[in-house]
């Protein structure tokens, strides 16, 4: 019993080692962040520019890919 319980206790903390790493988790804030930009941007533009949107949308996206490497 203590064998089978100490190799339980073993495998959850490696289990939450490896499912919960730090840069994941920046990674899901930066996306959250160029989501926001992008959408707030999108809007923007749509209202000043409402014939050139899609153009604009794929400016927009360059300049958040550049911003972020």
């Amino acid at each position: 019993m203590g064998t089978a319980a100490r190799h339980i206790t073993r495998s959850s903390n490696e289990g939450a080692h490896t499912l919960i790493p730090p840069p994941p988790r920046r990674n899901a804030r930066r996306e959250l962040i160029v989501r926001a930009m992008m959408a707030s941007e999108l809007r923007s533009r749509s209202l000043l520019h409402a014939s050139s949107r899609s153009a604009a949308g794929r400016a927009g996206n360059a300049t958040l890919l550049a911003q972020f490497p």
